[in-house]
């Protein structure tokens, strides 16, 4: 290993690649994870995902910075791995050849740890939907699109109807399977570009993308009388009622609170006439 030095004393995976992109040397723990990596092929064939970053971490080295990437690798035993790589200039004194290395560290649990704080911090436990925090960023992205792209959208407020006297009278296990079975029915019925977040208690938000009211009211009330028929709490004959508003954005609001403020009216203003369902 005459370039690797100390790096082939080390436990992580280091290996060094001249600029025609050629694996030059590697220590011991790189051929453990890639073992079909022979000296002088191509790093596309023992390592394509770092490969594709050559050209970038050339530029970033010969700007004077040390660059230091998260890289995807499959692993000889078809793991899917991912690691924290470092990236160093050195000189060849035999031949004046510039070559790289690199030294990876696998951070595969850190990473999906990190993912899943993610989640837990924008999911809703019960409904596995977004939770109220995560539901307005998403508001707020959506306006400005639409802005920006001159199309509308609609935010759609949901609220159960007399969803407290299921809880009081068959127990909250109930409530949280009637909520759960809402959650699935609205991600069935609508289109994967659509938002669906849960706003707390009995409350629902959709984001419609590309949809104005017109068209969101006919979906949405398909989508009532889906419920009506289907999510049936224990002991009645038929399914939830719920009451719905509607905001279009950016027409009639373009602020996030503005929005679920402009829809809450509506929800409640349909509360006031029963087997509506809607309120624009």
């Amino acid at each position: 290993m005459r370039h690797l030095g100390i790096l082939g004393t080390i436990d992580d995976p280091a290996f060094i690649v001249n600029y025609s992109g050629q694996l030059v040397e590697s220590n011991r723990a790189f051929s453990n994870i890639l073992d079909h990596a022979t000296p002088l092929q191509p790093i596309s064939q023992a390592w394509p995902e770092i490969s594709e970053l050559l050209e970038s971490t050339r530029i970033s080295i010969n700007s004077g910075s040390q660059p230091r990437i998260d890289v995807n690798a499959t692993t000889s035993d078809h793991r899917k791995l991912v690691f924290d790589v470092r990236v160093f200039k050195i000189q060849d004194d035999s031949n004046a050849d510039e070559l790289l290395a690199f030294i990876a560290r696998d951070v595969t649990a850190e990473r999906l740890s990190a993912t899943n704080m993610e989640l837990k911090a924008t999911i809703d436990s019960l409904t596995n939907t977004y939770n109220r925090g995560q539901l307005e960023v998403l508001v707020t992205q959506a306006i400005r699109s639409a802005q920006r792209r001159k199309t509308p959208g609609t935010f759609v407020f949901i609220d159960i109807d007399k969803f407290k006297e299921i809880n009081d009278s068959l127990g909250h296990s109930e409530g949280d399977r009637i909520l759960q079975e809402t959650a699935e029915l609205l991600r069935k019925n609508l289109r994967t570009s659509d938002v669906i977040g849960r706003l707390g208690g009995d409350e629902f938000g959709l984001i419609l993308i590309d949809a104005n009211k017109s068209a969101a009211a006919i979906k949405i009330q398909q989508i009532a009388n889906e419920l009506k028929r289907t999510v049936v709490p224990s002991g009645s004959a038929t399914g939830i009622d719920v009451s719905i508003g509607l905001a279009e954005f950016p027409t009639d609001a373009h602020q996030v609170a503005s929005v679920l403020a402009h829809a809450d009216s509506a929800m409640y203003r349909a509360k006031l006439h029963p087997g509506r369902h809607i309120e624009p």
